[in-house]
């Protein structure tokens, strides 16, 4: 194989990979990088992302919330409940553990639709279908709370 089959086949393209067999000739193959090279610098992002948008959305979005769970320093303040001065948060460990489990919710739905398979008809891509709803409606739900 020659260098340049050895570099499309190992160049990862967000999650898709160049296929030497899909270029005739190393200058075909140049040619092809080349002009992704230019519309990644035009646009900041590889028109293969757009083969399968939700995919790359979620595969973005996975590793951020899961960064944002394990530092985040708050949570909403429509968890909190205040004590009879007004001010001072009586349940903090409680809204502490709800925002966690609703991040890890969402974190859970996105990695199962990253990783599995929804088109079994099985007891377990049923779960994993209803854990990536859940996930979808907690993120749409919670998004202007994701700010720490």
């Amino acid at each position: 194989m020659a260098e340049w089959e050895q570099e499309a086949l190992f160049a990862k393209d967000t999650a898709y990979t160049w296929n030497p067999e899909d270029f005739d000739s190393e200058e075909a193959y140049r040619t092809e990088m080349q002009k992704r090279r230019e519309f990644e610098e035009k646009w900041g992002f590889s028109y293969a992302d757009t083969w399968n948008l939700e995919g790359e959305l979620a595969r973005w979005l996975l590793p951020r919330i899961a960064y944002f769970r394990e530092n985040s320093h708050g949570f909403p303040l429509k968890f909190a409940r205040y004590g009879e001065d007004g001010h001072t948060i009586i349940n903090e460990d409680e809204a502490v553990r709800q925002w966690d489990e609703i991040l890890k919710a969402i974190c859970d739905g996105f990695h199962d639709y990253i990783e599995g398979d929804f088109y079994e008809d099985t007891p377990e891509c049923e779960a994993r279908k209803e854990k990536w709803e859940n996930a979808k409606k907690l993120l749409l739900a919670y998004y202007e709370d994701l700010w720490d």
